[in-house]
């Protein structure tokens, strides 16, 4: 038996094999988009390493799409029939709640195997990405990184990866300080974890540091090429920063070059698009027909993706582009899924289908219905997943529903609250001014 870089064993006696594990490894953790060949490298060398197969399994699980299920299976299947080591057991283990859409489950068994391999970086990876920032657990993603934080020492492989993921989770517990030196060190430290830049990004979005934040993001277009498709996300963090900042000509800008350049139906895309066009849309901004290939793409994976921000979306963007019989098949399909007990038949109960409601009355003009809507679930919209920032498109929909319903007391509260909070935000004075017109 073999071990990877930080020391851990890996079933197999094929060096070839170990080395494509942890090549995939690496690669994956700078969002490279080669990372699987990798993975797929060493199960050619050896297929019966158990931890290659279930590496690639991960890979396949982060597209968070249904019809990936059965291949995804198959690779649990192959790992399971060689007879799996304690450090197997516990990868299968999270694998399988993830595969089973049951994200509570995995941080359970996740959190078990962290304990006795603190510095399982993967593992550590897809706690948070996975299991974590779909639910968002805002604290959780502090605390699960300072948990394992006494196996961590400046010189063990892959140390900056891990201040990045600790700064991302100090920025969701609402510690700035604390994420932005984390996120800064793990950037000099390695200047390709663009996670560690992402984290920054975060903060800078958080404290209203919009011209920082645009500095912050200033690579050229080209820059990440091949990191697709967090390098979208990204260039989505610095549309934001001009979109907060009253530029609106540089957020569509991005938007065409960076944000969403050419039809994609990957889930982040269609989050990051929906979500800087309906901004922009709140306020006051025409964004001319961008919706229309968007929506034409996520109308295809409306049946087959796993997140619930993400249908929060695709119920926008449907909706918005008046697609009735795709919005209707939309929500027959998350009835269904909320019809059930299990963890994410009741997350479809509580939030998903309350916002995807609300969206739609939002969309057919509704406004009165939208804000009793988006009212209705709010303790419950961090549930969907996301981070502060993302889930931020909420309360703005809301704000422009009480200001579009007349329903005055309510927009002054919540404009209240935002202005305490984002006192920099161009959109603050927009609907104050929308408000008293």
């Amino acid at each position: 038996m073999r071990q990877d870089v930080r020391g851990y064993p890996v079933d197999t006696e094929s060096d070839a094999a170990v080395i494509a594990f942890n090549t995939c490894i690496a690669r994956f953790f700078e969002f490279r988009a080669d990372a699987a060949e990798y993975a797929d490298a060493a199960i050619a060398v050896d297929p019966d390493c158990a931890m290659a197969q279930l590496l690639k399994g991960y890979l396949l699980m982060g597209a968070q799409s249904r019809k990936m299920l059965p291949v995804i299976q198959a690779h649990m299947d192959a790992a399971a029939a060689k007879g799996l080591d304690s450090r197997g057991q516990g990868w299968l283990a999270g694998l399988e709640a993830l595969h089973g859409n049951d994200l509570a489950a995995a941080s359970t068994a996740f959190y078990a195997h962290l304990a006795e391999w603190p510095v399982d970086l993967f593992i550590l990876k897809q706690m948070q990405q996975q299991s974590l920032f779909w639910r968002g657990r805002s604290l959780d993603l502090r605390d699960s990184m300072l948990r394992v934080s006494h196996a961590w020492t400046e010189d063990l492989e892959g140390y900056g990866h891990y201040q990045g993921m600790l700064a991302f989770g100090y920025e969701e517990a609402g510690d700035y300080a604390a994420a932005e030196r984390h996120g800064r060190a793990s950037v000099v430290r390695n200047p390709d974890d663009i996670w560690g830049i992402h984290s920054v990004a975060h903060v800078l979005e958080m404290q209203g540091r919009h011209a920082e934040g645009i500095q912050w993001l200033n690579y050229p277009l080209d820059a990440w090429a091949d990191r697709a498709p967090l390098a979208r996300h990204i260039w989505w963090h610095r549309a934001l920063f001009h979109w907060d900042s009253g530029d609106y000509e540089g957020a569509l800008d991005l938007f065409d070059n960076a944000v969403y350049p050419g039809d994609s139906a990957a889930y982040i895309d269609i989050q990051n698009a929906t979500a800087l066009l309906w901004r922009l849309e709140m306020t006051g901004v025409d964004v001319g027909d961008r919706w229309e290939v968007m929506a034409g793409q996520a109308e295809t994976i409306l049946d087959d993706q796993l997140l619930a921000f993400t249908d929060t979306h695709i119920a926008a963007a449907l909706n918005r582009t008046g697609r009735g019989e795709a919005v209707a098949r939309h929500r027959q399909t998350l009835a269904e899924r909320a019809d059930g007990d299990g963890w994410g038949a009741k997350l479809t109960q509580d939030a998903t289908l309350p916002l995807a409601d609300a969206v739609q009355a939002y969309f057919n003009g509704d406004y009165a219905r939208a804000c009793d809507g988006f009212l209705s679930c709010m303790e419950d919209w961090s549930r969907v997943g996301g981070s502060h920032a993302q889930r931020d498109l909420y309360a703005q929909a809301l704000i422009d529903s009480a200001v579009k319903a007349g329903r005055k007391p309510l927009a002054q509260a919540l404009l209240a609250e935002r202005g305490a909070q984002h006192a920099a935000s161009k959109g603050v004075p927009y609907w104050r001014a929308q408000m008293a017109a």
